[in-house]
């Protein structure tokens, strides 16, 4: 029994179980595609990937997410760090002294970070889902 256990616990260490964001960039690395994500990004607003470049919400640590680098791995561990900031920011609002989302303070913020969650997500429900 301890042994099934040990693996176990083994396994989903090894699969990135353990830490959430490693987590997230295991899912972007397996399912997104860059390419469309900047087309889709540029199509609902062309002025959204040299924002994620220079700037990163107020209510994150600074994650600048180079869209347009041409090493796939590094933009998608910047962009999990990214999106992993700001769901802790809003779901850890209470937290000590990590950066918090504010209602109504940061929403114009929030809602430049809104597409680049919405196209990933729809990457892989979409694209890669299947019907069970």
């Amino acid at each position: 029994m301890i042994k099934i256990i040990t693996n176990s616990q083994r396994q989903v260490r090894d699969e990135g179980g353990v830490d959430e964001q490693r987590s997230l960039f295991l899912v972007l690395d397996r399912y997104i595609d860059i390419g469309r994500l900047v087309a889709d990004l540029n199509s609902y607003d062309p002025q959204l990937i040299d924002y994620y470049k220079a700037n990163s919400p107020s209510f994150s640590e600074n994650v600048l997410t180079d869209l347009g680098a041409t090493e796939g791995e590094r933009i998608k561990k910047a962009l999990a760090k990214r999106i992993y900031q700001t769901r802790n920011s809003l779901v850890h609002a209470k937290d000590g002294t990590r950066p918090k989302y504010f209602p109504f303070v940061n929403d114009l913020e929030l809602s430049r970070e809104i597409p680049l969650l919405r196209f990933c997500s729809e990457q892989v429900v979409i694209v890669h889902g299947k019907i069970i």
